[in-house]
């Protein structure tokens, strides 16, 4: 009763399986086409996310830098000049100074030891010219001389605490912890470069699915289009009612709906990852098209193994242990911070005194004379509050780091669980859904066969059509599904970590992945 042209059957079929006419236009418009792996390498190398994390990176590489300045030499020089003149008291007997002048001129080094302490060798030099009146009242005739005195001296110094600031680890304690927190730092860096990967690649197949959405939306629409063209046929030619247009008009006004709903989505997808990229944003400047199509692995993930590689790899628990690690240190330089302060301070050397210079220099090279002092001093605060203060600060970080740690550890295996079982979820939905697609096409044949001989309506072929779609967007669904529970589980377990070539221990930075993001690594768990 009803004719159909197998011509028209094809094009309504092929309808399912091609994009839609305004994808095509924007792809031929310019639309950017983007694959996963240049969408990780934008990522890494221009996140906003990333860039604050790079700039604190930079921070902690200067602070050690810095306390790399704890094994500086030291050179110093200083002189100082003095002179004095004074007038004659007039009917005093005795000694008066009439003038003096002073020059001391110093020279020398500084090299800070291991231990602590400080050893140093100066050279100075102490002039001092005089100009003195000896007078006895009227027994003596008042006479007037003059004295020049040279006295250089040569001498090693020593500095060396006795208590606090004794030994390695205390000397060199700034050291150890700003390179405990360049360590923290490092891999701190690597987590969120981690979860940067994680939330494009999620952020790439979601935008696969509205684009995969939007053509099984609009080959639908293609698909009502066709049967509205085929049943105004048959109805112009008398062998079907005009009510049998409704519903098909209805079909199409439903239909365009949902593919203007898709093309929405499409773009807000496409502006979610163009911002997780670092992408331009403008008038010209929204769509993306995913290059890339979605693979999926027939391999289930083993829990047990999953949650071990988390305990072990997971990259914000490595970077709490780094900071745990900083906390310890911080700690120790604390507690040794209260002791009291007990230094010893040290020189000797040859010294000369004449009134040449040649001659008091000639008696340092012979060591005829020397000078020498030994100096012990000690200090302590009362309540040394402030020390008590920095020890209770370093314990209360460190306590909490770890109470993060116990959280963190808890929410990351509830969250490898989930990912696990959303994983397996998604593999038994894709089974289902394309045995589900197989048999909507079935259905749609079944159907169209009792449409064309009178035994169905132009409704129960649409209802057919839509029971296809929606099966095909289930299975497109479940495969996005599959492919983010993955890059999930992926950044859980520390697999995205270690392709971005991070370590435990923070000493290799995170460059970009060297496998590429695409192959799904869940079978190796």
């Amino acid at each position: 009763m009803r004719e159909v042209t197998c011509a028209a059957l094809l094009v309504a079929a092929l309808a399912l399986f091609v994009s839609s006419p305004r994808l095509a236009r924007a792809d031929e418009s310019g639309v950017r086409r983007l694959g996963l792996d240049e969408a990780v390498k934008l990522a890494l190398e221009q996140s906003p996310a990333l860039a604050v994390k790079l700039a604190a990176l930079a921070l902690a590489k200067a602070r050690l830098i810095e306390t790399e300045g704890l094994d500086d030499t030291t050179v110093e020089a200083a002189s100082i000049l003095a002179a004095r003149r004074s007038e004659e008291i007039a009917g005093q007997s005795g000694f008066q100074t009439l003038s003096a002048d002073d020059l001391s001129l110093r020279v020398g080094a500084m090299r800070p030891l291991r231990h602590g302490g400080r050893v140093g060798l100066r050279l100075s030099d102490g002039y001092q010219r005089t100009s003195s009146r000896l007078s006895f009242g009227d027994l003596f005739p008042a006479e007037t001389f003059a004295t020049t005195v040279h006295s250089p001296q040569l001498a090693v110094t020593l500095f060396q605490p006795l208590l606090r600031g004794l030994g390695v680890a205390e000397s060199r304690g700034p050291r150890r912890l700003a390179a405990a927190e360049l360590t923290a730092e490092s891999l701190e860096h690597a987590a969120r470069a981690s979860a940067v990967v994680r939330d494009v690649v999620q952020a790439y197949w979601e935008l696969a699915f509205s684009t995969r959405d939007r053509e099984i939306r609009g080959g639908a629409l293609e698909l009502a289009r066709e049967q509205l063209r085929v049943t105004v046929a048959a109805v112009e030619g008398g062998k079907l009612a005009p009510t049998e247009l409704r519903a098909v008009e209805q079909a199409i006004a439903t239909r365009e709906e949902l593919v203007l709903l898709a093309e929405v989505a499409v773009s807000e997808r496409s502006l979610e990852l163009r911002q997780l990229v670092g992408l331009e944003i403008g008038p010209g400047a929204v769509d993306l098209v995913a290059a890339d199509e979605p693979r999926v692995l027939p391999v289930a993930p083993d829990v047990a193994a999953a949650l071990a590689a988390a305990r072990e790899r997971n990259p914000e628990l490595v970077a709490l242990a780094a900071r745990e690690k900083s906390a310890a240190i911080e700690i120790d330089l604390a507690e040794r911070g209260q002791r009291a302060r007990l230094d010893l301070d040290a020189s000797f050397g040859p010294a000369g005194n004449d009134d040449a210079l040649g001659g008091a220099l000639g008696q340092v090279a012979t060591f005829a004379s020397f000078a020498g002092s030994v100096g012990i001093s000690y200090s302590a605060p009362v309540e040394n509050r402030a020390a008590r203060g920095r020890l209770a600060q370093a314990r209360a970080r460190r306590d909490h780091v770890r109470a993060a740690v116990r959280e963190l550890e808890s929410r990351i295996a509830v969250a490898v669980v989930r990912s696990a079982n959303l994983v397996r979820s998604a593999q038994k939905r894709l089974q289902v859904t394309a045995k589900a697609s197989a048999l909507a096409e079935a259905n749609i044949g079944s159907e169209r066969a009792r449409w064309e001989v009178g035994r169905a309506t132009s409704f129960d072929l649409l209802r057919r059509q839509d029971e296809l779609a929606q099966a095909q967007l289930a299975q497109a669904r479940a495969r996005t599904d599959y492919l983010r529970a993955t890059a999930a589980l992926d950044a859980l377990t520390g697999v995205t970590f270690d392709e971005l070539g991070a370590r435990p221990d923070g000493r290799q930075a995170p460059r970009a992945p060297r496998v590429s993001p695409r192959v799904v690594r869940v079978g190796r768990l």
